[in-house]
């Protein structure tokens, strides 16, 4: 048998959580016969599962019938990708060949009743009208949204779309800070209504649960293997990696190598796109409690951070997920050996 855990982003490894509340609140939401919204954005800390989750809603709907599900490169041009892709599609290719939309002559550009049309938001609002006629949905998911020219466009056609009560729906990740910078474009204000979800950490029973299906150990091992991953879902899936890959007698012997696959797959990427203050609020963290709570009075006469501007940085490093702020007036790192991490860097500063 392989390993049924993987260290690789975006892949949907053998070995999952599931969030089936969040999950199905989003799948229920779409398939409603009034729809609530046409629109859900998940959002969450590097690799929280935000592409997991949204590779299940995809499969789930891809297997419904009168569903298609497209996902588009945010780097790309969204518009014309979007065009190319719903056209070759076998299954809907004849209905817009029967309504007469077709690829030119030349292979190059698309036509409209023999008409060259380069616009593509006409050419896509002009296939979701054959789409409507034939009662059929569309879901079109954009995994690690950013606020780039190629999706602002998109958005504001996709805003058109909607109004036009087209059977069209979105689904995007994406980190906070991009959600966020998106969002508060002026003339994207429906992604500002848009419900978000945020990946909270996973349930460290659920863990221990799913280690113990798969690793032949006493449950008090795989409860200290949950504690160890902290909830983070990536961590979840090093560690059972590790564990399975190196079999060693005492969980301890991994944290090394744990500790170096969350430095180089995620907390270096994590901590270089904090700000200067943000990175000083939490080397006092640490300073101050390690792993555990610090009261946001001493972290703010630390750093010499006024109470109001402390606000602003506590509140992005919570919607972030790097910083836990559920205890009223205090802080505490929300990843798993963040600490360490963060005293390596003084280290070698």
């Amino acid at each position: 048998m392989n390993n049924p855990f993987t260290i690789s982003f975006g892949m949907l490894p053998q070995k999952l959580i599931s969030r089936p509340a969040q999950t199905n609140e989003i799948i229920d939401a779409f398939t409603s016969d009034q729809a609530p919204t046409h629109t859900f954005m998940i959002t969450g800390v590097r690799g929280s599962g935000k592409t997991v989750m949204m590779t299940e809603i995809c499969n789930v709907l891809r297997n419904r019938k009168d569903w298609t599900v497209l996902e588009l490169n945010p780097e790309k041009d969204v518009l014309k990708s979007l065009a190319s892709k719903l056209y070759n599609l076998d299954t809907l290719k004849h209905l817009f060949s029967n309504a007469g939309i077709s690829v030119s002559s030349m292979g190059f550009g698309f036509t409209i009743d023999n008409t060259p049309v380069d616009d593509y938001e006409v050419i896509v609002e002009r296939m979701l009208k054959v789409l409507k006629k034939h009662h059929k949905h569309l879901l079109l998911a954009v995994d690690e949204a950013v606020n780039n020219p190629y999706i602002r466009e998109f958005a504001h056609a996709f805003q058109i779309y909607l109004r036009q009560d087209y059977d069209i729906f979105l689904l995007m990740t994406g980190l906070y800070e991009n959600l966020y910078e998106l969002q508060n474009e002026k003339s994207l204000t429906f992604l500002y209504r848009a419900p978000k979800v945020f990946l909270e950490p996973l349930s460290f029973d659920m863990i221990a649960e799913s280690y113990s299906a798969v690793f032949d150990q006493e449950p008090s091992v795989s409860v200290e293997m949950a504690k160890l991953t902290g909830g983070y879902a990536f961590a979840y899936q090093v560690l059972g990696y590790l564990k399975w890959e190196r079999k060693p007698a005492e969980i301890k012997n991994l944290l090394p190598e744990f500790d170096h696959y969350l430095a180089d797959y995620v907390y270096d990427k994590i901590w270089y796109g904090l700000t200067e203050k943000e990175r000083l609020i939490l080397h006092t963290i640490v300073k101050k409690a390690g792993s555990q709570y610090a009261r946001s009075m001493k972290i703010r006469d630390a750093t010499g951070i006024t109470k109001n501007a402390y606000g602003v940085y506590r509140d992005r490093l919570v919607h972030k997920g790097v910083v836990d702020g559920r205890l009223y007036g205090q802080l505490r790192l929300a990843l798993p050996g963040f600490e360490r991490f963060i005293q390596k860097k003084e280290l070698y500063a």
